[in-house]
């Protein structure tokens, strides 16, 4: 009986991916969800009380207790400054908003892919601070203490709305051989997948990637890719709103931005891409599930935080802030 439900479903595959293209296996191409951007800001720590101040999400307390923790997180004791200067705004390299589809079965893809989302953007910053002091040598000090990645809904009648917004801590260790990468807040009010019950299961991930000189060798690497936060949330019926707390010893170490010898360190210095990716997965139904078994699978690198947030989408669900 087993083999002839997998023969069954086999067949359906087939009929259901019966036009797809034929000629050189799958291909990957990106449908676009719309209307929905994305915003990733670097947050330095002179910033940090004003820009984390600026655009809240509603159920979010100013005066609560953890909001209060994780500004102070952030400010890391930098006297706080009440305008930015022009020219310190990273440079965004690619923003992606979409679905992975691959059309060599793209008619049961097509349908699980409205299970799953991705979204995705990258900057490019200088990550250390540059100043006289530091040509001599002196220890790395970090430009930037926390990230704050956001997924924005613009609807043509409505104000945009902050659907998704992850605070993350993004600073290096006070001896300099490490960066701490942590969560500090994770806000859900809508997700960008369908899902048969209402819950989803939400991974969020950093990477990074440098290219630095050694004498007269050159380098380029990925220097770290992390994953952030995994959680597995109910939107039934209220957002979603966690802090995970600013406890001194909580969060990844990741490697700091290598460098290049000789870097002129009179300047911010330690380029460096960053991407964050979000992966958001609902609960499929039973008959697409036991399809998607049979369904070649892929090589693109993204699947492997789609697929977290897919495993954690049946887990008991975390418990979000009353």
């Amino acid at each position: 009986m087993k083999l002839f439900g997998a023969a069954s479903a086999l067949v359906m595959l087939l009929a259901a991916a019966g036009d797809a293209r034929a000629d050189g296996g799958p291909q990957m191409v990106w449908v676009t969800l719309g209307p929905t951007t994305t915003e990733f800001v670097m947050i330095e720590g002179r910033d940090a009380e004003r820009l984390l101040s600026e655009r809240r999400p509603p159920p979010v307390d100013a005066n609560g207790a953890s909001e209060k923790d994780m500004i102070a997180y952030c400010a890391n004791g930098e006297t706080q400054r009440q305008v930015a200067e022009k020219g310190l705004v990273s440079d965004v390299l690619g923003a992606i908003v979409g679905l992975i589809l691959d059309k060599a079965a793209d008619r049961v893809r097509a349908e699980l892919a409205k299970y799953s989302s991705l979204s995705e953007r990258t900057v490019r910053i200088d990550y250390y601070r540059g100043s006289p002091a530091a040509a001599g040598g002196s220890r790395l000090e970090s430009r930037y203490t926390c990230l704050r990645f956001s997924r924005i809904t613009v609807a043509a009648i409505c104000s945009p709305e902050v659907v998704l917004e992850l605070l993350a801590g993004f600073v290096i260790v006070y001896v300099r051989d490490a960066i701490l990468l942590r969560p500090l807040r994770l806000y859900v009010s809508k997700a960008a997948a369908r899902s048969v019950t209402g819950h989803y299961g939400v991974a969020i991930s950093l990477h990074g990637d440098a290219v630095w000189r050694d004498a007269n060798v050159g380098h380029e690497s990925v220097v770290f890719d992390q994953t952030i936060a995994s959680e597995s949330i109910d939107l039934t019926s209220k957002p979603f709103l966690t802090y995970y707390g600013t406890e001194p010893m909580a969060g990844a170490r990741v490697p700091i931005v290598p460098i290049s010898v000789d870097t002129d360190r009179t300047r911010d210095f330690g380029r460096t891409d960053l991407t964050v990716t979000v992966a958001e997965t609902g609960v499929q139904p039973a008959t697409l599930t036991f399809l998607a078994q049979f369904l070649p699978t892929t090589t693109d690198p993204r699947t492997r935080v789609l697929l977290e947030a897919a495993a954690i989408a049946s887990q008991p669900l975390s418990l979000p802030l009353p």
